[in-house]
């Protein structure tokens, strides 16, 4: 019932309570005056009975007057036998108020009489007719009742009144209390003085604050400032809302560790002093985090734009230097002198090739398909491999191990950077003990909730995981924020590669949806990479074929570059693998000669000058021959160009720079699919 309702209730109450209290004490009263006004006539029955008998009306007269005055009788009288008859009558001496109650009947008469006896002998009969004057007295009784049941009533509503703010009162405190506790922030009240009167649940934990009604707690104890910043930023300060040089701070946990927060204070005033202050503290390590995170993607980001500009005018360059000497090879004697100059040279353009691939990946814009492998096979691949095995040759005192799950899940992934990834890995770890020690190689599979690290957060779920275990003397605390940004290197220059190792490894993981962390210890330091699981089989190999079989049979071949140096060496190519080819220098020049006839394949360039790029011209392409097959090469990106034209039905991606076997196997297979 609301109080409203209660208010009513208790009124109604009241109200009935003082009627039966009122009327049960009128009818008492009436009742008990009525038996009074009989017993007071025996008694004066009995008084003049003595002035009856010597029969002395005088006396009796007189007694009856001063009756009539003193007890408000109409009219009083006595009777002796037959010849004696006294009446008083009173009318003359009832007052105004009376006369007029009277005649409304207010005031009404009550007869009474009583025997007059004598020695036990009834010698007379007194009799008279009173005023009932009952009234007055009721009357007063009344109001008497009324004030007090107003003030009872007043008195309950004032306790029913306080009780129910009380009740509110502690509600709303409760409220308040939970709310507060419910904040993920922390917030404090304290005194003119600083000292704590109120934290919430959180603040209590984060801080180990004890029962505050018996410790004292000051709140700028908490804060990480030297005695000369607190007498500078005292309470006053905090709560006044003026401009402060700072509003970070850097506070003390109970467990000893320290984290950022921002302050944001709000003063209590009592006669516009400031008595105290509620502080909110919020933690914004989190906060600090993700903006850290954000600059090094952004750094990174630009980083890579730039790496991915040059990569792409290097891959067109690198073209000339790695295919030439194949064509040089292949037109001069075997016996030729020159052979041992053309070799180099295409090693040489091999390994510029590696570190454009490298740019590309850091661009985070390498073209590459996916498949599904095992990253147990793809470590049993990399120790017998070449690279390997040069590595061993050297540094011929470090040993590895291998620790790897039998029960590992397959990964989605492009297996030529899961590659790249192990390899750098490794290579930096050997690198990392000057050659002296052991590198473990291990495989598991986690089942991940949510997990964070300093480089970034891992999702949930199953995560098939790669770690490489060195056992150098550990990198710094303060090198391995940077160690994943490109060209950061502590190594010797010109002999340890070009600092883009692990930045491969980093944008690799950020390709797969992957995580990874770093730990490093005296033990040495373990990169842990995180890949997503897949229940796809991994693939069958494909039966390699020999040159040879790559051969074609005059089948037509479209070229469609707009670089000359490109369109030449794709031309001669394909001339000696037994294909007939034409080139054009622009997606329209394309569009023109395909309306007048038609070809087998069209091998297409993504990235052109001004006009149409490679995606525009096939789609136009489509519409004037549909279902024409395509091979598209990219020398930067894979980009929504290039995945909008594989989806529209072209069937492979070739990256620059191709080498001439590249060309053949791509260009048999997209022929013969």
């Amino acid at each position: 019932m609301t109080f409203y309702g209660k208010k009513k209730q208790l009124i109604s109450l009241g109200v009935l309570l003082f009627f039966v209290i009122y009327g049960s004490f009128a009818y008492w009263y009436w009742h008990t005056n009525r038996e009074n006004d009989a017993e007071q006539i025996r008694i004066h029955a009995e008084i003049i009975s003595y002035d009856a008998w010597n029969l002395d009306t005088t006396g009796m007269r007189s007694y009856l007057q001063l009756v009539q005055k003193t007890e408000y009788y109409k009219e009083i009288g006595v009777i002796i036998g037959k010849n004696i008859s006294i009446l008083v009558d009173g009318h003359s001496s009832l007052s105004d108020i009376d006369s007029v109650l009277a005649r409304l009947k207010i005031i009404q008469v009550r007869n009474h009489s009583a025997p007059i006896v004598y020695h036990g002998e009834i010698i007379g009969l007194i009799h008279g007719q009173k005023l009932v004057r009952d009234i007055y007295p009721l009357i007063t009784a009344f109001f008497l009742q009324f004030f007090l049941v107003l003030t009872a009533i007043f008195i309950i509503y004032l306790s029913i009144n306080r009780r129910l703010l009380k009740q509110q009162v502690f509600e709303r405190t409760k409220r308040y209390h939970e709310l507060v506790n419910l904040l993920p922030e922390m917030v404090f009240e304290t005194d003119a003085e600083g000292t704590i009167v109120f934290a919430n649940a959180i603040a209590i934990n984060r801080f180990g604050l004890a029962d505050l009604s018996t410790s004292v707690h000051n709140f700028f104890d908490l804060l990480d400032m030297k005695p000369a910043e607190k007498d500078v930023i005292d309470l006053e300060s905090i709560t006044s809302g003026r401009e402060q040089e700072k509003n970070e701070y850097t506070v003390h946990a109970s467990d000893g560790s320290s984290f950022s927060v921002l302050i944001k204070a709000a003063a209590i005033l009592r006669n516009d002093t400031v008595t105290g202050a509620r502080i909110v503290m919020v933690d914004i390590t989190e906060r600090l985090a993700l903006e850290e995170q954000l600059n090094r993607d952004r750094k990174m980001k630009s980083i890579g734009m730039m790496a991915g500009g040059v990569a792409h005018d290097l891959n067109n360059i690198l073209s000339g230097l790695i295919n030439y000497p194949e064509l040089m090879q292949h037109q001069l004697p075997e016996d030729s002198p020159l052979h041992k100059y053309i070799k180099p040279m295409k090693d040489a353009g091999l390994r510029a090739a590696e570190v454009v691939a490298d740019l590309l990946m850091v661009a985070r814009g390498v073209a590459a398909p996916r498949s599904v492998a095992n990253l147990n096979d793809l470590i049993h691949e990399y120790v017998a491999s070449p690279e390997f095995k040069n590595l061993q040759e050297q540094y011929p005192d470090f040993t590895y191990s291998l620790e790897l799950d039998p029960h590992l899940h397959n990964i989605s992934c492009s297996i030529i950077h899961i590659r790249k990834c192990l390899m750098n890995l490794v290579v930096n770890g050997v690198e990392a003990m000057s050659g002296i020690g052991n590198i473990t190689l291990a495989t598991s599979v986690e089942d991940i909730d949510i997990l964070e690290t300093p480089y970034g957060k891992i999702r949930k779920g199953v995560y098939s995981v790669l770690s490489v275990h060195d056992s150098g003397k550990g990198i710094p605390a303060y090198e391995l924020e940077h160690i994943f940004e490109p060209f950061y290197s502590k190594k010797e220059l010109g002999r340890s590669g070009t600092g883009l190792g692990l930045a491969v490894v980093w944008n690799v993981v950020q390709d797969h949806n992957g995580g990874l962390g770093v730990s490093a210890g005296e033990s040495g330091t373990v990169f842990t990479l995180y890949f997503p699981c897949t229940k796809r089989e991994a693939a069958l190999p494909e039966v390699e074929l020999s040159q040879k079989a790559y051969r074609g049979q005059g089948e037509t071949v479209l070229i469609v570059d707009d670089e000359l140096q490109q369109r030449d060496i794709a031309t001669q190519f394909l001339k000696s693998f037994g294909y007939t080819p034409y080139s054009v220098s622009s997606g329209e020049e394309a569009i023109e000669f395909l309306k007048k006839q038609r070809v087998d394949l069209l091998l297409l360039d993504m990235v052109m000058g001004a006009g149409l790029n490679g995606r525009q011209t096939y789609e136009q392409v489509m519409k004037i021959h549909p279902g024409i097959k395509a091979i598209i090469i990219s020398g930067f990106s894979e980009s929504d160009d290039v995945k909008t034209t594989l989806q529209l039905g072209a069937g492979k991606l070739l990256n620059k720079p191709y080498t001439k076997e590249n060309l053949a196997e791509a260009v048999y297979l997209e022929l013969h699919r």
